[in-house]
């Protein structure tokens, strides 16, 4: 048995490995330690909008290969439309995650509404039309987690994915407007199927198009200004 001496000598030296040593309390938050710290940056939306606008071309090709790969080769004809078609709504995205989003998101819904309309006079069911946006999808995710911004400096999640998909699924529904619209009009003019387009509704078409790029070039001029 010991003696107090010895008890009390002990009970000093626990308190002070206690004093130097305190016992975490669980309900505090522990302090992360170094390798768990994802020091990467995170990506902000207009970040978002600068690695879209960088990579236009790679991902123009990428969803007109897959538009193609799905409903076909375009006839000689409709190439340079729906080619142009592409380049337009590639070129809105960036304008729809930065801080003139309200002026640019009209026109990406307008842009999109009329693909969907000539996908009609193409002949395509709507199933056929989410497909092919379907493909922009695709590309834009993908692309994002291969080419990530920065290269590979900023953390890629699912808050960047959902961003994108926004964007997306808002053209997929005006394009589902565009082609029941016309589908519409072809059956109130009788035949109920909308006729081949011909070189003077391509050139209709493909004025409006245009109006709707300059639009969006001249709200990107007046974005860069500032």
């Amino acid at each position: 048995m010991k003696c107090p001496k010895t008890r009390t000598r002990e009970v000093r030296l626990a308190l002070t490995a206690l004093k130097r040593n305190p016992i975490p309390d669980p309900s505090r938050p522990r302090p992360a330690t170094v390798g768990s710290v994802d020091r990467r940056r995170k990506i902000r939306p207009l970040d978002l909008a600068q690695w879209v606008e960088s990579n236009a071309t790679t991902l123009v090709d990428q969803w007109r290969t897959a538009i193609i790969s799905r409903s076909g080769p375009w006839s000689a004809d409709l190439d340079p439309l729906m080619t142009r078609f592409v380049e337009v709504l590639i070129a809105q995205i960036p304008g729809c995650l930065g801080p003139y989003r309200g002026q640019v998101e009209p026109l990406w819904l307008q842009t999109s509404e009329l693909y969907g309309s000539v996908a009609s006079l193409r002949g395509l069911a709507a199933g056929d039309v989410i497909e092919e946006f379907q493909g922009l999808r695709e590309s834009l995710i993908r692309h994002l987690y291969q080419q990530a911004p920065d290269g590979g400096q900023s953390s890629v999640g699912l808050r960047e994915a959902l961003r994108l998909n926004r964007i997306v699924d808002q053209g997929v529904t005006q394009a589902s407007v565009g082609h029941t619209d016309a589908l519409f009009f072809a059956l109130i003019e009788g035949s109920g199927v909308p006729d081949a387009p011909t070189p003077g509704m391509l050139q209709e078409i493909e004025a409006q198009l245009e109006t709707l790029a300059a639009e969006h070039a001249e709200v990107a001029a007046g974005a860069a200004g500032h």
